[in-house]
């Protein structure tokens, strides 16, 4: 073998190697970076996330506002944070607070309910919401689904996120999984020269 061929043999492989591991590794910078357009022989440079955060934003919010948190997930949020006993213990507050005030300004409550019919009537009205728990949590959530518009609260939110926070954050949970592209476009740049390298040394005249 000539030292051309050995040359050959030892270069290709090696600059396709490097091409290719360059190729992805700026195939993975342009996930984020650019963030803002470049303009170069009138083609427009920018990041895949970036250019895209729009329609990603109104896809993501679409699809979340959808399949993600419909009125039965608001539903059953509010039944773990039990809003029912929120309301019962409220209402044994404030009627608690402001028996005296009525019964002040009505006298005549007193002629016919003792003290004891009326913490029994407080009793049955908090019992009585309670009892409807289901239906009123129900109700609540249908009644905040109906005004809270998820899908453009959350359109808002991710077109406001900070792109160099993605950055970061992609980086850091996906940095291995990088590396390994970027060693994979080598490794195939590398086998892709090392086979023309054979190829062009078998042609070439001894």
């Amino acid at each position: 073998m000539t030292t051309n061929q050995i040359l050959i043999l030892i270069l290709m492989p090696l600059v396709s190697g490097a091409i290719g591991w360059f190729t992805n590794l700026l195939a993975v910078k342009m996930l984020l970076r650019p963030r803002q357009p470049i303009f170069v022989l009138g083609l427009r440079i920018q990041g895949l996330l970036p250019r895209r955060q729009p329609e990603l934003a109104e896809r993501i919010s679409e699809a979340i506002s959808k399949q993600f948190f419909t009125e039965d997930d608001i539903v059953q949020l509010l039944k773990r944070v039990d809003p029912v006993d929120a309301l019962r213990n409220l209402i044994v507050s404030k009627w608690d607070d402001k028996i005296g005030e009525i019964l002040e300004t009505m006298p005549f409550i007193q002629m016919f309910l003792s003290p004891d019919k009326l913490l029994e009537i407080r009793d049955r009205i908090a019992a009585a919401v309670s009892g409807e728990s289901e239906a009123f949590i129900r109700f609540l959530g249908h009644s905040l689904e109906g005004k809270l518009d998820l899908k453009e609260t959350i359109r808002v939110k991710i077109l406001a996120f900070d792109l160099e926070k993605l950055d970061g954050i992609i980086h850091d949970i996906a940095r291995r999984e990088f590396r390994e592209i970027e060693f994979f476009g080598g490794l195939v740049g590398f086998l892709i020269g090392l086979a023309q390298a054979v190829i062009v040394i078998w042609v070439l005249p001894q």
